[in-house]
């Protein structure tokens, strides 16, 4: 039997060391060199020029073939295309067994998104994969406002009662997609493979996925996918119920049949979950206007939560995070950062205060940047000693 674990920590250690060996040759081949006395010191970064840089999760070369992993263990399945990058197959939960990755989850949406110039708050629920298929199960235990009235809760809350029980609300909704059957049983099985959960929908319409899916089932998936909304393509095919695809929410209309609609606003959160389960499944980022939203304005403070406190995201590849795919892997995996150059303001400066807050030693070349050294950053000197003379 296949150790599905042993497998997948064995892609993740290969990428590692493919990305330490890189490091310093990057730096080379580009014709930038360090002091001397620094040349052998893995996750020495400095910010000018970018090709420079220590390599990133994107940099590292896709997978040549497609791959399906069926793992008892829950979690653990995955499967991908031809030329998914490492983020595209590795999930949270694969970086657990690497203490040099355990600062990562303690970071943010915010910080991540940092990386590639752009404020995560501003960004639509529907294009950020982390938290575009949360329910209000899910919501509620992130908010913890269970006992709220839905009358007073997050308008995310309220916009789901109101799509689904309010016919006025329903009516700003989507557009039913009227599925057929072949569509319908298609996406029934694919729901139930457990290495497709937290794929996109839209991931599944190109590419080489043999293995997972056939040439038939893809051109189906597309044909599917010319019809449905945009928001709705970027949901995980896990989230995506026959109901969700269609807009039709008379399975949990049924279970409110004796309540009036301002008899359902005023019950609490956890009031409504009990008595309609079915609103657990429907994610968020199904409902047009909230998955249309700014996420600061959707899903309020939660682009300053640690992602280890986003329910799931255990589960969740590591490109459901914007952004974490460019943040460099040598500042993510030395003991030791060296900041040989890193001007107020500049990239590495992020790195390097990101670095600090995930508790590695960040060395500042004669302490010539005061933002790190106030961060807590040690100043050293091309003697050896650090900035107050002594050994180090």
């Amino acid at each position: 039997m296949t150790n599905h674990k042993r497998y997948i920590g064995a892609i993740t250690t290969l990428a590692i060391a493919l990305s330490q060996s890189a490091v310093w040759s990057q730096a080379q081949q580009a014709g930038y060199y360090p002091a001397p006395e620094l040349a052998n010191i893995p996750g020495l970064i400095y910010d000018p020029p970018p090709e420079a840089f220590s390599p990133t999760f994107n940099q590292i070369p896709g997978a040549t073939a497609p791959g399906n992993i069926i793992s008892p263990t829950p979690g653990e399945s995955r499967a991908w295309p031809t030329g998914a990058r490492l983020t595209d197959f590795a999930k949270f939960r694969d970086l657990e067994q690497n203490p040099q990755f355990a600062g990562f989850t303690k970071m943010s949406l915010r910080d991540f998104s940092q990386n590639i110039g752009t404020d995560i708050g501003g960004v639509p629920l529907k294009d950020i994969e982390l938290v575009n298929g949360l329910n209000l199960e899910q919501v509620k235990a992130i908010y913890n406002n269970g006992n709220i009235k839905i009358k007073d809760s997050l308008p995310v809350v309220q916009a789901v009662i109101g799509v689904v029980f309010d016919p006025n609300g329903a009516a700003q909704q989507v557009k039913e997609n009227a599925l057929s059957t072949g569509q319908k049983i298609l996406i029934n099985k694919l729901r139930e493979i457990e290495s497709l959960k937290d794929v996109p929908f839209e991931d599944l319409l190109q590419g080489d996925w043999r293995g997972t899916i056939t040439q038939g089932e893809q051109v189906l998936l597309r044909e599917l996918g010319d019809e449905m909304p945009e928001h709705l393509r970027r949901l995980p095919i896990g989230s995506l119920t026959i109901a969700v695809i269609e807009g039709d929410w008379s399975a949990v209309r049924q279970q409110a049949q004796d309540y009036a609609i301002n008899e359902i606003y005023e019950m609490t959160l956890d009031e409504a979950l009990e008595r309609f389960p079915e609103l657990q499944k429907i994610p968020v980022g199904s409902i047009a206007q909230i998955a249309n939203q700014p996420l600061d304005e959707s899903l309020p403070q939660i682009a300053d939560l640690a992602i280890e406190n986003i329910p799931g995201v255990e589960d969740k590849f590591l490109s459901a995070v914007p952004g974490l795919g460019d943040s460099p892997l040598g500042a993510a995996l030395a003991d030791v950062i060296i900041a040989v150059h890193a001007r107020p303001g500049g990239v590495i400066e992020h790195v390097c205060l990101q670095a600090l807050d995930r508790g590695q030693v960040v060395l500042s070349w004669y302490g010539e940047n005061a933002g790190l050294i106030a961060a807590g950053a040690t100043p050293i000197g091309s003697t050896g000693r650090r900035g107050d003379g002594k050994e180090h």
